[in-house]
């Protein structure tokens, strides 16, 4: 009787950790879209923020600068410039030239999104930019505006 009460005991404890697994990874999953429509906010709200960072430049400069680089924007303009929430990288940023005058007078920036639903109401803000050609010298090449990118020109 003794080992049947063993063995017993360790099914009950496998059985246990099993419970506690399949749980914890439904609570998981369970807050994964919450945290994702949560750092979408937070994209959004950056690009917001760096377009007034850029628009402050553009009001000193008469153009914008060919890249988010924290040598042209930090101190002056921003303290610091947000990066994505979740790689830490840069957003997506462009700049226009016109052709004539060859001055960096528009600009392309954007994120990448979470959000799948493109219902959503953060794509009806947008402006779903196709990529441009006329690139300012030291810019990133443009990039695809169509969502599930959150993107802004100037």
């Amino acid at each position: 009787m003794e080992l049947s009460n063993r063995g017993l005991g360790v099914l009950e404890t496998i059985m246990a950790i099993a419970i506690i697994a399949l749980l914890s990874w439904v609570v998981f999953e369970g807050t994964k879209s919450p945290r994702a429509k949560s750092r979408d906010t937070e994209r959004v709200n950056n690009i917001k923020y760096i377009q007034s960072v850029l628009q402050n430049y553009f009001n000193e400069n008469r153009n914008y600068p060919a890249s988010l680089d924290p040598d042209s924007l930090v101190p002056t303009y921003t303290r610091k410039i947000p990066k994505d929430p979740s790689t830490g990288k840069d957003y997506l940023y462009a700049v226009i030239s016109l052709s004539k005058t060859r001055r960096c007078l528009n600009y392309h920036l954007g994120a990448k999104l979470e959000i799948t639903e493109l219902e959503s109401d953060v794509f009806k803000n947008d402006a779903d930019l196709a990529p441009q050609a006329n690139i300012c010298p030291g810019s990133a090449a443009d990039f695809d505006g169509a969502d599930p990118v959150y993107d802004v020109g100037q």
